[in-house]
């Protein structure tokens, strides 16, 4: 029984072994069938460009492995990349990551652009650099050649001293300054030249590394002792050099220290290195760093974050050029000013107070009730938003910003759009005040040629008779309520509303300009259109379906006044003799009435004054049938 069963595993085991052998087998086969084509098989451009690059190829692309930094399908970026440098170069270059670490690094590595050095694919020189790697760095660090006189090691090349990625030295060095300087200078030869004393650091701080105009590379900014060889004016001649006195108070044996009301602290307090160097250096007054970088050690409202937290800086302080307000040591102004508050600033802007009208403040020089004098987060260095700032002063205009009705320059919070915050013309105008209006209002100035008529205001360019500058409490900023406007200048009008007894309901509520356009029309009295035309604007629901038009309507103002008037309906005269003016009472007319005794002042009561469906001009609608059939005497004897 047991070798039974033993059999029949032996035979399960070799059936199982015979299938895994056929399923590789197949696998294999269709592999070998699926094998994708090299990319250069179809780029072949791509190989000539390359053997004409040069003999040094891109590791990735001499093993023909291209999809280590391209996608094979394609993507929304040129080239198909899979990620963009330098994260893709860092996938194989992974040494790259602890050097990233270093707290120095060269500004291309630093943003990523390894191809600003590094060609892509092939190049003529190792690595992959673009060209020689002296050529490469000269390309953006020519400063370093300017002088006659250059340091030899230049000749063997940058890299003899410097790291071209990263480093934990200042200026990307392999080793700390002074240890590289002595590996090729010796140190007794250095001692010989520097009056027999022992130089252990700081060479650079007389010595320009590259290049310069002097003998032995001596920097042009040299303290005067050390041109001179007078070394011992400030040391000792022990093997420390030692100071002959603290440096404190050193420095003033030489330069007179000034005294003023505002001093400088670090001057102050004879602290001389907080900005200074004692022996040499790059920058004029021996600065120990650039003038434009110097105060902002100290001084941070001109560092980049701070710039970005408020956007509009002042040009002296974008350009770090702080002594083109400030001294550096002293001053009888407050911020060690060059001079007083009120005078520096026209030391540039000399021109802003040049106009007829000049903003007290301004005129005084206060500049800074307005004005930071480094950044703000307003333009042109502004405390406050423009408007604001203004309203600190004009309150007036601050209540008037409350109001209903505001000219959309004063809404829009920028009083710069008509005003020069400096000096200008009346009211600090920036031009003539009429100029703004014909500015900003083209559409309305450009129909004053075609008007007929036209309101005198307008054509005498008066629009303040009528408008505010700012806001009002009425509509189109009017200083006063429509109607008393108008009134102000008809004031013939004004007196006979006074004792009228029928008014026009558009002028009685104070809206003229229901009839009337405000600056000019091709119509007499300025209305908006023809009178009938106007009329029937707001009358059309008192005349119902007329067929035929009494003669009269084609002029309404043939019967009716058009302001004011002592009979109802503003006719011109009375209802029972406006008819007979034109219709005369005589036998045909009386006939036709039934011989009754006509005196006009009934005739409304059967014709309807405006028109009717046939030339009786009879009223319709719920008219008596005996009416309108003209038998009168079936009701009346």
């Amino acid at each position: 029984m047991l070798k039974i069963n033993k059999r029949k595993i032996l035979g399960f085991l070799i059936f199982l072994f015979g299938l895994i052998w056929i399923f590789f087998v197949s696998s294999g086969n269709a592999i070998k069938k699926r094998k994708e084509k090299n990319c250069l098989e179809c780029h072949t451009d791509i190989v000539e460009r390359l053997k004409k690059e040069g003999p040094f190829w891109h590791s990735p692309v001499k093993n023909k492995e291209c999809l280590l930094c391209h996608r094979p399908h394609g993507f929304i970026r040129g080239a198909f990349l899979w990620r963009q440098p330098p994260y893709l170069c860092l996938k194989c270059h992974k040494e790259f990551k602890k050097k990233l670490k270093n707290e120095y690094i060269h500004s291309p590595v630093k943003q990523g652009n390894c191809n600003k050095c590094h060609g892509i694919h092939a190049s003529q020189e190792a690595k992959l650099l673009k060209e020689k790697a002296d050529n490469l760095c000269l390309e953006c660090h020519k400063e370093i050649i300017i002088g006659k006189r250059k340091h030899q090691a230049l000749n063997k090349g940058c890299l003899i001293c410097h790291k071209p990625h990263a480093s934990s030295e200042i200026a990307l060095l392999k080793n700390r300054k002074e240890k590289l300087c002595f590996l090729c200078h010796s140190k007794s030869k250095i001692k010989e030249v520097h009056l027999d004393q022992e130089v252990k650091t700081e060479c650079l701080s007389c010595h320009n590394p590259h290049s310069s105009d002097k003998l032995a590379l001596l920097r042009i900014n040299l303290h005067k002792p050390i041109e001179e060889k007078k070394c011992f004016n400030c040391h000792l001649k022990d093997k420390n050099l030692k100071l002959i006195k603290d440096k404190n108070q050193l420095c003033f044996d030489c330069h007179s220290k000034e005294i003023q009301k505002i001093i400088h602290e670090p001057y102050g307090k004879g602290e001389c290195d907080s900005c200074h160097l004692f022996h040499g250096g790059k920058y004029k007054s021996l600065l120990n760093i650039s003038e434009k970088d110097l105060c902002m050690k100290c001084h941070s409202y001109g560092t980049k974050e701070e710039q970005k937290k408020k956007g509009f800086v002042h040009t002296p302080v974008k350009n770090k050029n702080c002594l083109s307000c400030h001294k550096p040591h002293v001053s009888k102004e407050k911020s060690l000013l060059k001079i007083a508050e009120n005078k520096i600033c026209l030391e540039c802007h000399s021109q802003i107070n040049k106009n007829e009208k000049v903003h007290p403040p301004s005129q005084k020089g206060n500049c800074l009730i307005c004005h930071f004098s480094h950044n703000s987060n307003f333009v042109a260095q502004l405390k406050k938003q423009e408007k604001l700032l203004c309203f600190e002063c004009h309150k007036k205009q601050e209540e008037e910003s409350k109001y209903f009705s505001q000219h959309t320059p004063f809404a829009s919070k920028e009083c710069s759009i008509c005003h020069d915050s400096h000096s200008g013309k009346t009211r600090l105008f920036k031009k003539e005040w009429i100029s703004f209006c014909q500015d900003c209002h083209k559409n309305v100035f450009s129909k004053q040629k075609e008007f007929k008529y036209i309101h005198l205001a307008f054509k005498e360019n008066k629009c303040n008779e009528c408008h505010l500058p700012h806001a009002s409490f009425y509509p189109f900023h009017s200083p006063l309520p429509l109607r008393s406007l108008c009134l102000k200048c008809h004031t013939s009008i004004e007196e006979k509303l006074q004792t009228q007894k029928i008014i026009h309901l558009p002028i009685k509520e104070g809206d003229c300009i229901v009839c009337h356009r405000g600056h000019g029309s091709n119509y007499k009295n300025m209305i908006k259109t023809k009178v009938k035309e106007l009329c029937l604007d707001c009358h059309s629901d008192t005349l119902g379906e007329i067929k035929i038009w009494h003669k009269p309507t084609d002029n309404c103002l043939d019967c009716h006044a058009y302001h004011y008037g002592d009979f109802n309906n503003l006719l011109k005269i009375s209802s029972s003799q406006i008819c007979i003016k034109c219709h005369n009472i005589n036998n045909r007319v009386i006939e036709k009435h039934g011989n009754e005794k006509l005196s006009g002042e009934k005739c409304i009561n059967c014709h309807n004054p405006h028109g009717g469906d046939d030339d009786r001009f009879l009223w319709g609608g719920s008219a008596h049938k005996a009416f309108l059939q003209g038998n009168c005497k079936k009701c009346h004897r």
